[in-house]
């Protein structure tokens, strides 16, 4: 969705990334749907304009340095695989007086807190943690119960759109709702009871 979005909304061609940690599987993720993508769309992918990271604020700021030092052709947006990268990308920028997004857009992953107080507000994509968290307690919970075949869970994200990619405005804060229900179908929001019941059930059972 980010990439689609910062292609055809935004018209966006010479399309930069800095990796995630080598190895990572969320780096190595990430990294194939941004080649896959921009494939799909008929775009180059561009190896000067490809750089490692290892997720943080620093190698964020370290990959900006050195695709300057390269003296790397046009870039129209960088892609980093994580906001925290984003943002050390944003303070070096931001430092040299290169203006985002109208000299050059940012992007990130993960939507941190943060994100929307930025200088510059980030545009990224939000993954439902709490829901992962949520999910994974109740598989923990099925498995410790006797259920030996557990299936895939897949989640939504959701794009962000600030203005870091070219976007004019940022759309109203919205009160996060988790769409987790308890037993009897009921809204479950963040309340560990719904786990303690379940949890001192199966040690009833024992």
């Amino acid at each position: 969705k980010l990439l689609l979005h910062l292609i055809r909304d935004h018209h966006y061609r010479n399309i930069g990334f800095i990796k995630g940690t080598e190895g990572n599987p969320d780096a190595i993720e990430r990294f194939t749907v941004f080649k896959k993508i921009l494939k799909e769309e008929g775009i180059e992918v561009k190896r000067d304009l490809l750089i490692n990271g290892d997720f943080s604020f620093e190698s964020g700021m370290n990959a900006v340095i050195e695709l300057m030092n390269r003296r790397m052709g046009p870039c129209d947006v960088l892609v980093a695989a994580n906001d925290d990268m984003a943002r050390g990308a944003l303070s070096v920028l931001q430092t040299r007086g290169i203006h985002v997004p109208e000299e050059i857009a940012v992007v990130g992953y993960d939507n941190q807190d943060l994100c929307d107080y930025l200088s510059i507000p980030l545009t990224t994509v939000e993954q439902p943690v709490f829901e992962q968290s949520w999910k994974a307690m109740e598989l923990l919970i099925s498995i410790i119960a006797g259920k030996k075949d557990v299936d895939d869970i897949i989640l939504s994200t959701e794009l962000i759109q600030r203005q870091s990619c070219g976007c004019t405005t940022t759309p109203d804060k919205k009160f996060y709702t988790y769409n987790i229900k308890d037993e009897e179908g009921k809204a479950a929001y963040p309340d560990i009871s719904v786990f303690e019941k379940r949890i001192q059930g199966i040690y009833d059972e024992f």
